[in-house]
């Protein structure tokens, strides 16, 4: 496993341009850190083989099947931009080596355009950090067309709350056509395009009665949903995503993260930072809802996952003191390294695609 832990040192060797006090170099050094970055993952994700992840396989099966029909009628309702970019990448007599490259390549893109738009400032790097620990063997390694989706409806979120509305709406639609899973953010979507800012406490307490009330009521109906084609597979445990681990320390890192929040830091963060807190929220009401179901649960919440990291870094602007602050950047590293400790669960050791 000795190349995943080279991609942890990259990502931790952005870290300290936190320390760089001077804001232009500052982000001038940081972009260009993120760029190269950028493309030694994409080049390490796209260069994988086919022994390395569980949904590799049949990536490559789909990709076969549009390159031997002309991309005629295989997936266009279920993945669009799947369809298309495979289309295009077999048209140019290339494999399925490139089209994972370039699915890598926009996803981490998105994250960083992601990662530049809410942070804005000092801990840019950092949160990336995070982003790699936690998503990049599970996102860009494994569900690739999610990996895409994910940063385009978080962007979408992001820009409906800021009240650009046809941005927002191309981003989702995009998100969409990447992946079915962006869905689950249209009610927050739609919610902040009709004027709606979460500025109570009370959008996230709330979440926590319904939730367990409405997944009282969901046991039968997902045994009902078993029988359905597409959701078959994950309701019935075909897929293996791992199992909700309560006691896992992502939960109860958010969990604590979210309640200090609630506590200290409410009445002093923005609009935006309320959002996130409210995103963070649903992801966990998700898994209380369907932690009868593993495969769904994890996937769901997964789709709110970067507003998820967010919630680690918004405490850091509004800490006071160097050394509380040098503390708590110590704190995210060692709960960053857990993390992508963790995710190498979802991978093999890694082998290139000519080996």
């Amino acid at each position: 496993m000795i190349w995943y832990y080279c991609i942890y040192i990259l990502a931790l060797a952005g870290v300290p341009t936190l320390f760089i006090n001077r804001v232009r170099p500052r982000r001038l050094i940081s972009l260009a850190y993120l760029l190269m970055l950028a493309i030694v993952l994409a080049l390490f994700a796209g260069l994988r083989s086919n022994e390395v992840d569980r949904d590799y396989a049949n990536y490559v099966q789909w990709f076969d099947g549009l390159t031997s029909s002309g991309g005629m009628s295989i997936g266009w309702t279920k993945a669009p931009a799947f369809v298309l970019i495979s289309t295009m990448v077999s048209s140019a007599g290339w494999g399925f080596v490139m089209v994972a490259i370039i699915f890598a390549g926009i996803a981490l893109a998105m994250k960083i355009y992601f990662a530049d738009t809410v942070m804005q400032g000092r801990w840019m790097t950092l949160f990336f950090y995070l982003i790699v620990c936690h998503t990049f063997l599970v996102d860009e390694m494994t569900e690739i067309r999610a990996a895409v989706a994910i940063p385009l409806m978080s962007l979408a979120i992001i820009m409906a709350q800021r009240g650009y509305k046809w941005k927002a709406t191309c981003l989702l639609l995009a998100a969409v056509a990447f992946h079915l899973s962006a869905l689950i953010g249209v009610p927050v979507f739609v919610a902040l395009l009709l004027g709606v800012r979460f500025e109570s406490r009370g959008w996230i307490l709330s979440l926590i009665p319904a939730a367990a009330g409405v997944a009282i009521l969901l046991n039968s109906l997902l045994l009902l949903l078993a029988a359905f084609g597409r959701l078959n597979p994950y309701l019935n445990g075909d897929v293996d995503t791992g199992p909700i681990h309560f006691l896992s320390i992502f939960l109860w890192a958010k969990v604590g993260i979210m309640s200090v929040i609630l506590t200290w830091f409410w009445s002093r963060i923005s609009a935006e930072e309320r959002v996130t807190a409210f995103c963070a929220a649903i992801g966990l009401a998700i898994l209380l809802v369907l932690h009868a179901n593993d495969n769904i649960a994890l996937r769901a919440s997964g789709v709110f996952g970067l507003f998820d990291l967010m919630l680690f870094i918004i405490p850091l602007k509004y800490m006071k003191g160097s050394l509380i602050r040098l503390a708590y950047v110590g704190m995210i590293v060692i709960v960053g390294l857990a993390f992508f400790y963790s995710s190498l669960q979802v991978v093999a050791p890694y082998r290139w695609v000519v080996s």
